[in-house]
């Protein structure tokens, strides 16, 4: 079950899903998750002496 956040998001997400076991017998479930979005990247600039 994929499940897709912004990018920059942070906190819980929940979701519901049913399921089936194919002869009319379904269960609902919740799911609960917690993210935490990654730092940004960062970029690091040497100068060039040129001699």
């Amino acid at each position: 079950m994929p499940h897709s956040a912004r990018t920059d998001f942070n906190g819980t997400d929940t979701f519901t899903y049913t399921a089936s076991d194919g002869n009319g017998g379904t269960d609902i479930a919740t799911v609960t998750i917690s993210i935490i979005a990654a730092p940004p990247e960062s970029l690091i600039y040497f100068p060039i002496l040129l001699k």
